[in-house]
């Protein structure tokens, strides 16, 4: 969300929603909430012209009373933070996505606080990516300061109280906020604040030139703009850009000319910039982006994408694969591909209101996750049909195989019929074939391990198991063929979008296929012909069978001597401690073996630890086979957490704990960083462990 953007909607919105009552809170996807809003508006009655004769003073008109409902959408994806008020009931708007929703216990907290009260004021804070919305008090209570953090990886929605910011409602509970304070109820909010920046009224003609140095005004409009957009508020590099275009458009850029052109665009922004949304070509790469872009001439009344009517004038954009962005006469959208490299064209929709341009952009997004579930699931109807045509295969060349009894058996009775003339221990042996006429001779595989006369049992024994497995294989070949149509059939009728009720039928449909066709995911060796039969290698692919006791209690061994020898090449010792019930934990002494703990040796289902706003290691809590760790377990690990973390000395230190599944390493990201999802919390005072025995 840009913060030109920001300011036009908040301006908007403000004048369209203050004084609005607050019925309620409903929750929607992806990650966003209503506020349901009601205001009362007054209307004329008309007066009729018998009323008007009747009577010869003027007739006042009648004024009577309407309720009038309104929303407040507020999306906290992070793909597209953005608030708006929609122009139709939200039940109306085709927001069924199947994508993450916000937590119940934040969306009936609100409800709760909220209802009842009034929106009193909605504004931008501080020129930056945050709005503040007051809403007055209920009776015998004191009002709320609802703040949004539109920016980052994580947006935020908090509810306070206006007295003494006390946190009573936090989308990101357990977390920290941008400004580095726990968002949790009960404790104390502080919004962020760019003190690093400067404001509109400290901007001058020194200023400029000292932030712009002296020869800068010859640099590339790109460069400028990141360099302004670094130490100005309310400034994004694109905005910056589109400033310093437009000033040099109108004449020679100058510092005079520049600072002209900023002021007049931040104060009023409404008259030199139009908000544009930019969408993809015919694929779809990504969410929309909403930007503000300057219009030299008023656009024309347009179709938008979708069916919907809007006032803006396409204009084409072409990115290349490097991120660079170029400006594309006319509206004309096509793809270049020079040298082994492709660009992707995008259309750029005009506005005339922010609050329409984010409430498209919203629709947008929603469409784009309902794609990208279609295309989920098409990926994994193709993954199953690939394994059901490589199974098929398989089955096939096992047929093949089967199909050789009858040589086996020739091979086995030429055998007997020349047990005197054979010496033990050869590998192999030439006969002459007695099942037809002439000299024809064959060559006869041995195994110098066994007996001439067991040699010959063996490959009778081949083709008895040959020939029962004629049967078995031909039923399991058009069992797959039968399955492979299923899957082919099922992948064809997936729709272009699919909303959540689809997206979760259909799943449910795939899986209990993929369950009943039994497809394996990888092959196995090729079938041994001399100790395993094809009807066994038919039965072993289908029926995949469980290790017992003693395989189970060796594999394991396996992997934990396997285990140690990569801990000791790669130079890792994490701590190995023992909560009071018995279960191991695992503590990382420095980012690298945080790295390692986490995201090496932890497995999807066991626990993870860190201490909430403060440097610490991570901390693995180890299950037991398929028993879930014990309440006291998770409480001594939180406070193994605590203590192994910068607020050693503090008498009780927040902890966040989820299951490793949710515990992701950001791409690029430095050893030891690592975001976590559905994470709980906890209170807890630091411990001193006891060790364990090295796993």
């Amino acid at each position: 969300m840009e913060s030109l953007i920001l300011a036009m909607l908040t301006r908007e919105i403000a004048k369209e929603l203050a004084g609005s009552s607050v019925e309620g809170v409903i929750g929607l996807a992806p990650m966003s909430f209503a506020i349901q809003l009601k205001r009362k508006d007054l209307y004329a009655v008309a007066v009729s012209p018998n009323q008007c004769l009747q009577s010869s003073l003027a007739i006042q008109p009648e004024k009577k009373e309407h309720d009038t409902s309104s929303f407040l959408v507020i999306c906290l994806d992070p793909r597209f933070p953005a608030l708006f008020s929609p122009q139709a009931d939200v039940s109306d708007l085709p927001l069924r996505t199947p994508a993450e929703t916000l937590p119940e216990g934040f969306v009936q907290s609100m409800s709760d606080a909220l209802r009842g009260t009034v929106l009193n004021a909605l504004e931008q804070h501080d020129a930056d990516r945050v709005v503040r919305i007051e809403f007055s008090g209920k009776r015998g209570q004191s009002p709320s300061r609802l703040w949004l953090e539109l920016f980052g990886r994580r947006p935020s929605a908090v509810l306070v109280e206006s007295i003494g910011n006390r946190i009573e409602a936090c989308s990101r509970e357990g977390t920290t906020s941008s400004a580095g304070i726990l968002l949790r109820p009960g404790e104390g909010y502080l919004p962020p604040s760019q003190v690093s920046k400067l404001g509109l009224e400290a901007l001058s003609l020194d200023v400029l030139q000292a932030l712009m140095g002296g020869t800068s005004m010859e640099r590339d409009p790109a460069e400028m703009g990141l360099a302004l957009s670094r130490r100005l508020r309310g400034l994004s590099p694109h905005t910056a850009e589109e400033i310093v275009e437009r000033v040099s458009s109108e004449g020679r850029l100058t510092p005079e000319s520049l600072l002209h052109g900023l002021k007049a665009a931040l104060v009023e922004p409404e008259k030199h910039f139009r908000p544009a949304v930019r969408v993809a070509g015919p694929s779809v790469t990504g969410p929309p982006a909403l930007l503000p872009m300057h219009v030299e001439a008023e656009p024309e009344v347009g179709e938008n994408a979708g069916g919907e009517r809007g006032d803006g004038q396409a204009r084409g954009r072409k990115t290349s694969p490097g991120g660079a962005v170029a400006k594309e006469a006319g509206g004309k959208q096509e793809s270049n591909k020079d040298s082994g490299s492709e660009e992707t064209v995008h259309a750029l929709q005009f506005f005339s209101t922010a609050s329409e341009a984010t409430q498209y952009s919203f629709l947008e997004l929603c469409r784009w996750y309902r794609t990208l579930s279609a295309v989920r699931l098409r990926r994994n109807a193709g993954t199953l049909s690939e394994r059901l045509t490589r199974l098929k295969a398989l089955l096939l060349g096992d047929l093949s195989s089967a199909e050789r009894a009858h040589e086996f058996r020739q091979c086995g009775e030429l055998i007997l019929a020349n047990l005197k003339n054979i010496k033990r221990g050869s590998s192999f042996v030439e006969l002459k074939d007695i099942h037809v006429d002439g000299q024809t001779v064959l060559r006869v595989n041995l195994d110098p391990a066994f007996s001439i006369s067991d040699n010959a049992e063996r490959y009778f024994k081949k083709a008895r198991k040959a020939e029962r497995a004629l049967g078995l294989l031909k039923k399991r070949i058009a069992s797959a063929e039968r399955s492979l149509g299923i899957a082919e059939k099922f992948r064809e009728n997936i729709p272009e979008e699919v909303d959540a009720a689809e997206f979760e039928v259909a799943s449910r449909e795939l899986v209990e296929l993929s369950a009943r066709v039994r497809a394996p995911i990888a092959r196995k060796p090729q079938w041994d012909r001399v100790n395993q039969s094809p009807a066994a290698h038919a039965k072993a692919l289908w029926e995949p069978t469980q290790p017992g006791r003693e395989t189970r209690t060796q594999s394991v061994q396996a992997s934990r001597s396997s285990e140690v020898e990569v801990r000791a090449r790669a130079g890792f010792n994490p701590r190995t401690l023992e909560t009071s019930d018995g279960f191991t934990v695992i503590v990382g002494r420095n980012n690298r073996e945080n790295d390692y703990v986490t995201h090496r040796l932890a497995k999807p289902e066991d626990l993870w630890f860190h201490a909430s706003g403060v440097p610490g290691s991570h901390v693995i809590l180890k299950r037991k086979g398929r028993s879930a760790p014990s309440r006291r377990a998770i409480e001594e690990t939180a406070s193994i957490a605590a203590y192994f973390s910068k607020g050693r000395t503090s008498s009780s230190v927040p902890v966040i704990y989820t299951e490793k599944k949710y515990v992701h390493k950001p791409r690029g990201s430095r050893q030891g960083t690592a975001t976590c999802a559905r994470e709980k919390f906890l209170m807890v005072t630091p411990r001193k462990p006891k060790p364990a025995a090295s796993l």
